[in-house]
């Protein structure tokens, strides 16, 4: 009967380590960065032909311009129309921690008698009850459940008002976007790259007088980002999708680093305003780098 108990406690505490490496390794785990975007051999060779010149044009969340599938599907248009976001990640519990909170002895005992008709496994067990039962808990808590994501708008969060909805406007921080576009390539670039309003895009978008081709940004997704399996604390993040008229679109991101909800909204949203200025020169620079990189002087 002791070396039974013994052996069983052993095993129990062998699992116990185990569970609690593999969640510690979990957690320590690093996402592989996406590779950056590439543009077209095509496009690489028609840019360095001779000097360019080129349109941007930076789209609200209404403006098409009849190039893609997707903005003629309802669904997409409604995603693409979305205000600012939250966005949460959060990792669900494990199957096993709801059950192993729920089990009292009547349950547990209940449980090992289905499972074992062995008189001796039934006494080591139940002797050992008081302490499975915790051990069983701590296991499943620590076991990594799976993560998923949930958006709401971000009107919805509590202490978010008019001003922060206001500065996170898609079609104006992608105008910001368009116009540090046009003011980086102008320093990096041969091509003559110039901003230009939707409206006085017309018909054909395909053929402007005046310029060789378009290039379109659109905000795609925008608003605070927190990861629940981590901390409280909220990031900025902007999705854009960029088409050059050459190529088929290119996507690109950035995020901030996370601060307290209530520090983005303080001192009339200082820090946001800050953020918006370093992302539109980042998501820009991005832009030019893989768009124009093979025009570089």
């Amino acid at each position: 009967m002791k070396r039974r108990m013994a052996t069983m406690i052993g095993q129990m505490a062998n699992g116990v380590m185990i569970v609690v490496s593999l969640a510690l390794l979990g957690g320590c785990a690093q996402r592989a960065p996406a590779p950056p975007p590439a543009v077209a051999p095509t496009v690489t060779e028609w840019l360095n032909q001779e000097r360019r010149t080129i349109a941007v044009v930076a789209l609200g969340p209404d403006q098409m311009m009849g190039q893609h599938w997707f903005e003629f599907d309802p669904g997409v248009r409604r995603s693409l129309a979305e205000g600012p976001t939250m966005t949460m990640r959060k990792r669900r519990p494990p199957p096993e921690l709801r059950d192993a909170l729920e089990v009292g002895t009547n349950a547990y005992m209940l449980n090992l008698m289905q499972q074992t008709y062995d008189p001796g496994d039934v006494a080591v067990r139940l002797a050992l009850a008081p302490v499975e039962i915790p051990l069983r808990t701590v296991i499943a808590a620590l076991t990594p459940g799976q993560e998923y994501e949930t958006v709401r708008p971000l009107s919805a969060v509590k202490g978010i008002g008019t001003p922060m909805l206001a500065a996170l406007d898609k079609k104006s921080v992608g105008e910001a976007v368009r116009e540090r576009i046009v003011r980086i390539a102008a320093d990096s670039t041969d091509h003559e790259v110039r901003a230009l309003p939707f409206d006085k895009v017309g018909s054909d978008a395909w053929s402007i007088d005046g310029f060789d081709t378009t290039l379109t940004v659109r905000i795609v997704g925008i608003g605070l980002w927190s990861d629940k399996t981590a901390s409280s604390d909220v990031a900025l993040k902007i999705a854009i999708w960029t088409h050059f008229a050459r190529t088929n679109f290119i996507s690109f991101e950035y995020k901030s680093v996370s601060r307290r909800l209530d520090d983005w909204v303080a001192n009339d949203r200082r820090l946001l305003d800050d953020e918006l200025d370093r992302a539109t020169q980042n998501l820009a620079e991005q832009v030019v780098a893989a768009v124009f990189g093979a025009g570089k002087r």
